[in-house]
């Protein structure tokens, strides 16, 4: 019984597959039949998607200098002005120099171009000088040490001459002067100016309270040797240095004119309130000169003996060695 069960299940396996079989090849007949009346052709078509992307660099930005446009000067050419230089021959240099110097001389000594040591404090000298014509500068050092200049640019430019006028304050009061001066010409007097030559000087003052005879280049320069000669007068508050040359190195030879060949350096002239004063605080300088400086009494010679050799125009001669 079992036996025929399993044949009977097989059998009935065997119905179903050969159904199935059946069935599939139908549906395989039906599908080429389908597909002989309308073939379809699928064809795929795979299409890749790129993604685009895009890089954006962000940069500084550039910064662009402009400069200003440079401004063009049109030149408007000029006619160049043709400076002239008057030659002057000797008489009219002397005649300007006088003209300059005493055009202000209304007064003596210690009075000079109107102004007098005492008597005037800086304005007013000042003023006095601008009335006239004449530019004045004030100088202020230390409290104690203040001038005032007068500039004489009218000669010193045209006529080359090199002059220095200073007026000294004292708490803001004139109180000395130094007037130095260049000298003109070789051959003239010893200053060029009659009126301040040592025998004009001694034939309208007098005798000089003292003389002082000074070596002045005795001590540095091998080839030049000069002196310095003092004439005082004190009473009449002021005191003349001329500079001049030795005429020879073993004499010195000191003359109120300057003989052919040779020229004077400087004439100075102090003008001063209180001589003590200009002796104390060394105006003069004797401290520097004092090695080389001798009154006329130390080489054996005479303020009046001095005085008329100049009045009658003759030179004073003196060892050389009697300075350093």
């Amino acid at each position: 019984m079992k036996n025929k069960k399993i044949f009977f299940i097989i059998i009935i396996m065997s119905i179903y597959v050969l159904s199935a079989c059946k069935s599939i090849e139908n549906q395989t007949t039906s599908l080429e039949t389908v597909q002989k009346i309308n073939p379809i052709v699928l064809e795929t078509s795979i299409s890749p998607t790129h993604k685009k992307t895009t890089v954006i660099t962000t940069k500084r930005p550039t910064v662009i200098y402009t400069r200003l446009p440079t401004r063009t000067l049109t030149l408007t050419p000029t006619s160049t002005p043709t400076i002239q230089v008057q030659e002057v021959d000797t008489n009219t240099k002397f005649k300007a120099y006088k003209n300059v110097i005493t055009d202000m001389d209304n007064c003596d000594f210690p009075c000079w171009w109107g102004v007098e040591p005492g008597k005037m404090d800086r304005y007013q000298l000042m003023n006095s000088f601008g009335k006239q014509g004449y530019k004045t500068t004030f100088h202020y050092n230390v409290p104690g040490d203040a001038f005032v200049t007068v500039s004489l640019d009218e000669f010193d430019n045209k006529l080359g001459f090199q002059n220095n006028i200073e007026f000294f304050l004292i708490n803001n009061n004139f109180e000395y002067s130094v007037i130095s001066f260049s000298p003109l010409t070789i051959g003239e007097k010893l200053i060029g100016l009659d009126e301040y030559s040592p025998e004009n000087l001694v034939d309208n003052y007098g005798y000089p309270t003292d003389i002082w005879i000074a070596s002045q280049y005795n001590y540095g320069h091998p080839n030049y040797k000069g002196y310095e000669i003092y004439l005082f007068y004190n009473q009449q508050q002021f005191i003349v240095d001329y500079q001049g040359v030795i005429i020879k190195q073993d004499i010195y030879q000191i003359c109120p004119f300057i003989p052919d060949g040779y020229q004077v350096d400087r004439l100075n002239i102090f003008t001063f309130n209180d001589f003590t004063y200009l002796m104390e605080e060394n105006i003069l300088q004797i401290e520097i000169q004092k090695p080389f400086l001798k009154t006329v009494e130390e080489i054996n010679l005479t303020i009046e003996g001095v005085s008329d050799s100049f009045l009658n125009e003759k030179c004073i001669e003196i060892k050389g060695s009697l300075f350093p």
